[in-house]
């Protein structure tokens, strides 16, 4: 129990090196941003890179706290995609769109 509990391990910590070297985390890749009061809403294509992990589509709703904290809320995302564009329709409203068509609405 202990061998597959250590490897777990030595493959997250692998990560969290990699991302503290670079400052970012590489499996994910900016499409779009929109900026609404204190929150930013970010869209994001995930690539895990890995044979086993398909990329997909994250919105999130993202809020920098001033001593380097970031809160972060998944509001959306659809899995096995790897292109799309939002645009903000209202103050509550953001539409995911691909090829200029709608996708899904997503209320914020």
């Amino acid at each position: 129990m202990t061998l597959p509990i250590f490897l777990f391990g030595m493959l997250a910590a692998t990560d969290a090196i990699h991302i503290h070297k670079l400052g970012y985390d590489a499996s994910l890749q900016l499409l779009k941003e929109v900026p609404i009061g204190i929150s930013t809403y970010r869209l994001y294509r995930i690539n895990c890179g890995g044979a086993t992990c398909g990329p997909s589509l994250k919105l999130h709703r993202e809020i920098e706290i001033p001593i380097g904290i970031k809160l972060i809320q998944e509001l959306w995302s659809k899995y096995r995609e790897s292109d799309a564009d939002m645009r903000l329709v209202s103050k509550t409203e953001i539409h995911i769109l691909q090829n200029g068509k709608l996708v899904t609405p997503v209320k914020i």
